[in-house]
């Protein structure tokens, strides 16, 4: 890119001002005692030499700093054994036992990697544990922790916690989730009444309330409301996804089976 050109010209600039800076300190010091030799200059212990020319074009490796911490990352040592719940869990428990330090970039890595294994319950426990430990959580995060205590403990459960969150953590992103929940497990009246909430609050809403909305429908033999979802989210100038358009052409279809 043009600041990627940008920033590597000056780089070079910089270096070779350094350089440039280095080969005037250097033609001095032999001019003020010609006796010296380049050889026996370095081995002064004030002189800023090769060694200054090393620091100064040195630049600090992100890639392998990050390699490193990458190959040592949690989501490795808990799938170590392989990756069923019993391994995982055993696994999990021996790091929070060993208190070492992880960090919060590793713990959000290791909780996608969970839930895409459906290894829910552990992955309850490591964000439980995490936010025993001060870990602070987003409102992304605590939305995911609603999601899990949804899917290892039933709906209720997930209410409590949603209750108990701040009003400042009430967003569109736990809102979403507990709305996700009701669709998940067919609760059409709860999801369209805390549907209507979010909308009365005037939160955020992207694509997903309403593709959990509609694939409610689906499920549930409604797909006849579905073409009404699609057009209050051209509305409100809802950016309409691919499964926004899978929900809404599978209605189209099983509307046109039944009316044909």
């Amino acid at each position: 890119t043009s600041s990627s050109r940008v920033n590597d010209s000056r780089e070079r600039n910089s270096t070779a001002q350094n350089c440039s800076y280095l080969a005037h300190t250097w033609k001095a010091q032999i001019t003020q005692n010609p006796s010296l030799s380049l050889s026996s200059l370095s081995q002064n212990p004030n002189f800023r030499g090769p060694m200054a020319l090393q620091q100064f074009g040195r630049t600090k490796s992100v890639t392998k700093r990050s390699t490193k911490y990458v190959e040592q990352a949690l989501y490795l040592r808990l799938f170590k054994d392989g990756g069923s719940d019993v391994s995982v869990r055993q696994q999990l428990n021996e790091v929070l036992k060993s208190r070492k330090r992880v960090y919060k970039w590793e713990v959000g890595d290791t909780l996608k990697k969970l839930r895409e294994r459906k290894l829910y319950y552990p992955a309850l426990k490591l964000s439980e544990v995490m936010d025993r430990r001060g870990m602070n959580k987003t409102v992304s995060d605590q939305a995911i922790h609603l999601d899990l205590i949804a899917k290892t403990r039933d709906i209720p459960a997930a209410e409590n916690y949603f209750i108990d969150l701040p009003e400042t953590a009430k967003t569109h992103h736990s809102y979403g989730a507990l709305l996700n929940c009701y669709c998940k497990e067919l609760m059409t009246e709860k999801a369209e009444a805390l549907m209507e909430k979010m909308k009365a609050l005037n939160l955020s809403l992207t694509s997903m309330p309403y593709n959990s909305l509609m694939t409610l429908y689906s499920k549930t033999g409604h797909p006849e409301k579905i073409p009404a979802i699609i057009q209050e989210m051209k509305a409100g100038s809802v950016m309409l996804d691919s499964c926004s358009y899978n929900v809404w052409m599978r209605a189209l279809l099983l509307s046109m089976i039944f009316l044909g």
